[in-house]
């Protein structure tokens, strides 16, 4: 009995720093809006199919009430979007691309018209960021090879987006955003592996 709490203690702690790992990293796009008509009225029960154009992924959503659509856990790529409903003309834009953490809004205002006849929205018209404060960036692969990394170290790859710094240089300030993160979630885990190492020694 005694042996086996030590290794589901260590499981435990292994699962809760890979959670901790996972939650933290933010990797899909979402893709939110609002679907009115050529008065201003929302329109509900809309369908809202997003398709990646390079892998074929598709993913829909219909519009609540209040007009509203939320397509949430989308790879990074390139995607078009079909909107469509009985008694309104088919929406539709494409080449919509969608980055790492970015949260992309896009409204869209029906015409009446047969389902059949399709109206494809320009793609100048503005794509908002909603509801993130949070600033993300996607570093080209030509970049990362490129660049004179120090040791190798990858989270030098964190000051390549704009406004990133490293933080005080010459004082016992923490280091920029990242290394903030880093240490907190440490902390988080070192927290949890000393309270399992007093529960088993209490058990001992």
């Amino acid at each position: 009995m005694s042996k086996s709490r030590p290794s589901f203690c260590s499981l435990s702690l292994m699962l809760l720093f890979v959670w901790v790992v996972v939650s933290s990293a933010q990797t899909t796009a979402v893709l939110n809006g609002t679907v009115s008509d050529a008065s201003g009225a929302v329109v509900p029960s809309v369908s809202v199919t997003v398709t990646n154009a390079e892998t074929g992924l598709q993913r829909e959503a219909a519009t609540d009430s209040t007009g509203s659509y939320d397509i949430r856990l989308l790879p990074p790529g390139t995607y078009n979007i079909a909107v469509k409903k009985d008694g309104f003309r088919q929406l539709t834009r494409e080449s919509v691309r969608l980055e790492v953490n970015q949260v992309a809004r896009i409204d869209f205002t029906m015409q009446l018209g047969a389902v059949t006849e399709a109206v494809e929205v320009s793609a100048s018209a503005p794509m908002l960021e909603s509801s993130n404060s949070s600033v993300g960036q996607v570093i080209e692969t030509k970049a990362v090879s490129d660049l004179p990394l120090n040791g190798r170290n990858f989270l030098q790859l964190a000051y390549l987006g704009a406004g990133a710094n490293q933080g005080a240089q010459n004082n016992g300030a923490l280091r920029g955003t990242t290394d903030n993160n880093r240490k907190a979630m440490i902390r988080r885990v070192r927290s949890d592996i000393d309270s399992c190492e007093s529960v088993l020694k209490r058990l001992s």
